[in-house]
């Protein structure tokens, strides 16, 4: 019964690889059948287009494998695919009849103080016609001197008496055992077997389909062994894409599950290999794949063996099926014929109805040096705890708890509620318990509690639920303690809650909560980030940022969600330490928020101690600023930098944020600026230069230096004497003798202002505003816009002129909202997006776009209708070929393609395309040509995105004539 052997084609290269059987198997499999996984490189096998014309590629758009309009016709297509020009060359002879390779005679030969390695051929015209020397799989250098071969994988052909010469200095750069390839385009491959060195310098034909006539890994004078150098990640069952993503969530399309290298070592018989021996497969030897395989029990578990030739990383493929663990092993081949068996490493398939109370013991984490425990997570996705009234306590003695060990490959913790229910699990820290999370996706369903004498370090961990801090419990997020640096990669999406006497550390805390996704949960969070309930401490540098605007009407204000407030202090007091710095920051940096978030919300609070306090509203774009703080309490420290949201593009009606409020008083002692908003009629001014817009790094404190404070700070007294007066309200009705106010009525007499309405002429300046239709017109709307590719990551917009314009607003989709990118001048009638932070370019993907005119008369800006939305997206861009005649066949070169993972190439004659070649090279020699025949060429380059080709457009097409 014939098994399916799955195996991956490289983007590289293209090979039969290792075959996958389940582990008690030892058949020959020199007759298996293979099956082509649905993701292999499209290059494996051959294709041939039907009915195509050239004209048929002359104005072809470009095309992604996975798109509607995939490449339909080119899957159609005899397709050769090559890795080199010498390989191009032996891919194209396969049709032609060659002769068979001559035999080969060796010798060492002295000369001029040198020694070398010589092969001399039964054809004398063989020599002349060599194209290409491989030893071991390797191409070797062709140098024009053999004075330049000494200690050089290199050979040198001498037209003297038609050999090839290798150095021979000392043992010699071929040795025993080494595979030499010669490669002859009018000859089979000449394949010879070095059986002797140094002054015994000897070869022999070497057979690939046939063993050294032994079982075991020796061919009698050396050893080959072999083993699995890593780990594979634990899967669970029914788990898709396990190749395409890591064991733990990612988005990121790289197989991170199967870190495992296949090394291999030869040694002479009788010696052990030392750790310098050890190399990759594919350095060390070259593999018979018909004879080499991948041990696992697929039946039972569903995977199976695929290796890479091109760096020897061993993976599984497939969907994981029943639970249990299962041992993985390789047995090679190499062409000497030694067959070796590595080792086994453990693959572990889970059920997903795991507990995290069976799972998070000491048994199942590793002791260091210290005495201390790190706890791998397995499996990497749990979703009950178990335990009493699902509550698990983490053991004392872990001081790590890794989701897994790459940066953005997360494990998961608890499942998905909505934002109107509250956590269903807890995870204690307890007492003793210095704890440092990485690599964590804990979902809104858990609420960490740090009890007094524990700590919590996060870091690269994405924090959904809620972490509440007790009396004498520590917290910190995104802080290195023993480096004393400050890191990124963790976010706070859920809240984080200091009750009374609870100690928030050096930290670096931003949310991602209204565009993070919570599972499948999507929130409206205006929840402040940090949550300060009674009297708590900051000890060292804190830095705290809310989160952009959810999407949406908040039914509270009925205006759009304001950006999320950064910190609120309800009915206590946030206590700085000496020389510390509390930097917290309202949502709105960028156009996607509406309203900006406050900064720093107090509810009868107090920020106090001898350290620095930034409070930094967020801009509001087309409403209202946020408040640097608002509220009521008390500011007493050292110095505050306080300023309000500036209120961007914004209605009559909007008003700009605040630097604090009257209600906050700043104590006397505290060194104060404050800086109040502003109304921005226009989008060319910084607004953002004191926001925290870079979370890699800490705020740049130099940016809230005080030079000139600010006098008394008014809005302190004000409420002062307002809470005076209530005695002094007593007094009053000494005023209530208010015939004082009687003579008001004399006021009254004021119809002497009542002339007045005398002024009221003025409404010859109200006309004014009737001017407004004669003076301001609206612009034109904008036509002709479009969008087209300027290279792998970049997309350029043009559109014709639109009257009466003062400028354009370009404005890209992204998921329901449309977000600004750009404010040009009017005498712009083109742009060109290039890749950023801010605005990311994915090569291939489509991307929606819109345009307005706007005019400026007298600082307001009237704006025009939008363009219909249009969509472009950014491609490798079309390279340029040149054909060229030579004495060996026609060579082509093209220039490189800025981003190009690779290039296509194809050829027309006798009425039909064929692909001749997938290369990452830039020229290459087609020698299956004959002369007095016309040929024509085609090249598109390719880039790689998430395991998929995405071209290009075709170059111009060229004919020459043999």
């Amino acid at each position: 019964m014939k098994r399916h052997i799955a195996f991956w084609v490289s983007a590289m290269m293209t090979v039969n690889l290792f075959t996958a059987v389940p582990a008690f198997a030892t058949d020959d499999f020199s007759d298996v059948e293979v099956a082509v996984q649905e993701d292999s490189n499209e290059d494996a096998e051959e294709m041939e287009i039907q009915d195509s014309t050239e004209e048929d590629f002359e104005d072809e758009g470009a095309v992604t494998e996975d798109s509607a309009t995939s490449d339909s016709e080119v899957d159609s297509v005899t397709e050769v695919d090559l890795f080199s020009d010498e390989a191009s060359e032996n891919a194209v002879a396969e049709a032609q009849q060659l002769k068979d390779a001559p035999t080969a005679e060796a010798k060492q030969e002295s000369g001029f103080g040198s020694d070398y390695q010589k092969l001399l051929f039964s054809d004398d015209t063989y020599a002349g016609g060599v194209s290409q020397i491989l030893v071991n799989g390797n191409v070797w250098e062709k140098v024009s001197s053999k004075y330049s071969l000494f200690r050089r994988n290199a050979y040198y052909m001498d037209s003297s008496d038609a050999s090839v010469v290798f150095d021979g200095s000392g043992a010699g750069m071929l040795t025993i055992g080494d595979i030499i390839t010669i490669k002859n385009p009018s000859y089979q491959d000449l394949l010879l077997r070095v059986k002797g060195s140094g002054s015994d310098f000897a070869v022999e034909p070497y057979d690939p389909n046939s063993g050294n006539d032994k079982e075991g890994p020796s061919d009698g004078q050396n050893t080959l062994y072999v083993r699995l150098n890593g780990y594979f990640d634990s899967a669970l069952t029914g788990q898709q894409k396990y190749d395409a993503i890591s064991g733990a969530s990612t988005s990121v399309s790289t197989n991170k599950n199967s870190n495992v290298i296949v090394e291999a070592a030869v040694v002479p018989d009788g010696t052990t290999p030392g750790k310098n021996d050890w190399k990759p497969l594919h350095e060390a030897v070259t593999v018979n794949t018909k004879k080499t395989s991948v041990n696992i029990d697929t039946e039972s578990c569903g995977m199976s063996g695929v290796y890479a030739i091109y760096d020897s990383s061993l993976s599984l493929s497939g969907v994981p099926d029943q639970p249990g663990s299962y041992p993985v092993s390789v047995t090679v081949t190499d062409q000497n014929g030694r067959t070796a068996i590595s080792n086994e490493l453990v693959f572990k398939v889970y059920s997903r109805t795991e507990k995290l109370s069976d799972c998070l013991k000491l048994e199942n984490a590793k002791q260091t040096a210290d005495g201390k425990y790190m706890y791998d997570m397995e499996p990497w996705a749990i979703a009950n705890f178990g335990g009493t009234n699902e509550t698990v306590t983490v053991p004392a003695q872990i001081k790590a708890w890794y989701g897994s060990h790459t940066s953005g490959t997360y494990g998961e913790l608890g499942y998905a509620v909505s934002e109107t229910e509250n956590p269903t699990q807890t995870l204690i820290i307890p007492n003793g318990c210095d704890l440092t999370l990485v690599n964590m996706k804990v979902f809104s369903s858990v609420r960490i509690i740090v009890q007094e004498g524990g700590r919590l370090c996060i870091r690269d961990s994405s924090m959904h639920g809620v972490i509440e801090v007790m009396n004498g419990g520590r917290v910190s997020v995104n802080y290195d303690n023993y480096g004393r640096s400050f890191l990124t990669g963790a976010s706070v999406n859920g809240q984080l809650i200091l009750n009374v006497g609870a100690i928030l550390e050096n930290s670096l805390i931003y949310s991602n909560t209204n565009f993070l996704a919570n599972g499948s949960e999507v929130r409206h969070n205006t929840s402040p980030v940090v949550l300060v309930k009674g009297d708590a401490s900051i000890e060292g540098e804190v830095y705290i940022r809310g989160d952009e605007a959810a999407t949406g009407t908040d039914p509270a204000t009925e205006k759009s969600y304001s950006g999320q407030p950064a910190l609120k202090i309800s009915g206590g007091t946030l206590t700085l330490s000496e020389n510390g710095v509390l930097g917290i920051y309202g949502g709105g940096r960028n156009a996607t928020t509406s309203v900006g978030g406050a900064a720093l919300i107090l509810d009868q609070g107090t920020v106090s101690g001898n350290g620095k306090l930034i409070a930094v509203g967020g801009n509001g774009t087309y409403d209202d600023g946020g408040n640097g703080i608002s509220g009521t309490g008390t500011i007493s420290t050292a110095s505050a930098w306080l300023e309000g949201g500036s209120a961007i593009l914004s209605k009559e009606d909007s008003v700009a944020g605040k630097a604090y409020v009257s209600s906050v008083n700043i104590a006397d002692q505290t060194t104060l600026k404050a800086i109040d908003g502003r109304k921005i009629s226009n989008n060319f001014e910084n607004t953002t230069e004191r926001q925290w817009n870079d979370i890699t790094t800490k705020p740049n404190l130099a940016l809230y230096e005080i030079t000139e404070p600010d006098e008394k700070p008014e809005p302190s007294e004000k409420p002062e004497p307002s809470v005076k007066p209530e005695p002094s309200v007593k007094p009053e009705p000494s005023e209530k003798p208010e015939p004082s106010e009687k003579p008001e009525p004399s006021v009254k007499p004021e119809p002497s202002v009542k002339p007045e309405p005398s002024e009221k002429p003025e409404p010859s300046e109200k006309p004014e505003p009737s001017k407004k239709p004669e003076t301001i017109k609206k612009p034109a709307n904008v036509n002709g816009a479009k969008a087209t590719s300027a290279g792998y990551n970049q997309i350029r917009i043009t559109w014709k002129k639109a009257a009466n314009a003062s400028g354009y607003i370009i404005e890209r989709k992204n998921g329901s909202k449309w977000q600004i990118i750009a404010n040009v001048k009017a005498s712009a009638l083109s742009y060109t997006q290039r890749n950023s932070k801010k605005y990311p370019i994915q090569t291939g993907r489509g991307y929606a776009y819109r345009i307005r005119a706007y005019r400026v008369v007298n600082g307001k800006y009237v704006y025009g209708e939008y363009s219909g939305a249009f969509s472009g997206k950014a491609l490798p861009a079309a390279t340029t070929l040149r054909v060229a005649r030579k004495s060996s066949g026609i060579q082509l070169s093209w220039r490189k393609v800025p981003g190009a993972s690779g290039y296509v190439v194809y050829r027309y004659i006798g009425g039909k395309w064929s692909r001749i070649v997938s290369t990452d090279k830039i020229t290459l020699i087609d020698r299956k040509v004959s002369k007095g025949r016309s040929y024509s060429y085609l090249v598109r380059a390719y880039r790689i995105v998430n395991g998929k080709r995405v071209y290009g457009s075709w170059s111009g097409l060229k004919r020459i004539r043999r």
